[in-house]
């Protein structure tokens, strides 16, 4: 059962709380924590372990993803009758309010972790958020993972738009032109390979992102 004294959830994740609820230390309990700046939120958050960082990564890459946050809010419940605090790892927006809560898989298993799982779920339910858990199975895929981290990159590059324009004009015109090949009609030069990283980070054209990254890599034009 939610409690009425939590913190506020609906709409205050985007307006009041949008640094999170907490600063994580350079290190906690051996494990290095940090920053990571979202250029599709403009909000500069803390990740607690490489995992959770790892989700971020596909997070700002996924296009389904129009907002996420760490640490959002605080929710306080109750527990066989005594009041417990939780804070979620991550709140996403796609079509639903999401929250996330990053484990390894093998702290799922534990049985009191799958009833706290369902206590925590139905408490949120009641205020309308789903409540999901990712492992390392879900989060650590390759190639896709190692594809997305390496794009990243290059996700500030500057792309003179006649460019942008005339990579897109191509992968339409002629379907399959692989990544070797717009590179090469770029000039063949380090700022092409730069561009054409750019454009494929921002989603200007489509690949798939689970095939080993090559030059052979086909591009297609995106659908939006």
């Amino acid at each position: 059962m939610m409690m009425s004294a939590l913190l506020p959830l609906v709409g205050a994740e985007v307006t009041t709380m949008t640094t999170g609820v907490r600063r994580p230390p350079g290190r906690h309990k051996g494990r290095y924590i940090g920053k990571w700046m979202s250029v599709k939120t403009g909000e500069v958050m803390f990740w607690e372990s490489q995992l959770e960082r790892a989700l971020l990564r596909l997070l700002e890459w996924d296009t389904a993803v129009r907002y996420y946050l760490t640490q959002p809010f605080r929710i306080f419940y109750l527990d066989e009758g005594k009041v417990r605090r939780y804070t979620p790892d991550v709140l996403v927006e796609i079509n639903q309010k999401v929250i996330i809560e990053v484990k390894p898989e093998s702290k799922t298993l534990d049985t009191e972790f799958q009833r706290w799982v369902s206590i925590v779920r139905n408490t949120l339910s009641e205020e309308g958020y789903a409540f999901e858990i990712r492992t390392e199975r879900d989060i650590q895929r390759e190639p896709k993972l190692s594809n997305v981290t390496y794009l990243l990159r290059y996700r500030r590059h500057p792309v003179p738009e006649e460019i942008e324009l005339s990579v897109k004009r191509w992968v339409r015109e002629e379907p399959g032109l692989s990544l070797g090949e717009v590179i090469d009609r770029l000039g063949g030069t380090p700022e092409a390979l730069c561009q054409s990283y750019a454009l494929m980070v921002r989603h200007a054209v489509r690949y798939d992102i689970e095939q080993p990254f090559s030059r052979a890599l086909p591009l297609l034009p995106f659908i939006n």
